[in-house]
């Protein structure tokens, strides 16, 4: 049951990632297809909004690699984190084993597929980053 649950999540992480990770062009398309939408403070019916939206007018503009590289940070810091409580889980389970090899091998292969999932996200972050320096002029 437990070894379902793990497995489960495992598959339940990579599709919060990479579900994630496939928006990322959207969110980088969004921001540069908004204009179009946004009223302008010299247009007709939104004079009360003058300020603000001068103000985000001179909001940064970000482009693909800035954003893909954005997105990896924070998702890079948030794997890190979920590593750490992973490997202190697996390594609580082999310090409390007390001998018994089936909770040894348990905490074994937790602390295995932790190794494995960063490594993955390490060569997915490699990806990225390539990606991001690539020019399409």
């Amino acid at each position: 049951m437990k070894k379902n649950l793990i497995k489960f999540a495992a598959k339940l992480y990579n599709l919060i990632i990479f579900g994630i990770l496939s928006l990322i062009p959207k969110i980088a398309s969004a921001q540069t297809e908004i204009d179009k939408y946004i009223p302008r403070y010299g247009d007709i019916g939104f004079p009360q909004y003058k300020e603000e939206l001068q103000a985000v007018e001179q909001l940064p503009g970000y482009d693909l690699p800035v954003v893909l590289s954005m997105a990896a940070n924070i998702l890079i810091g948030v794997t890190g984190s979920i590593a750490v409580v992973g490997l202190i889980v697996a390594g609580v389970l082999y310090v409390t084993a007390h001998g018994n090899d089936q909770q040894t091998d348990k905490a074994k292969s937790i602390i295995l597929y932790i190794v494995i999932g960063l490594a993955v996200v390490a060569a997915s972050y490699a990806i990225i980053l390539g990606i991001s320096s690539l020019s399409f002029d």
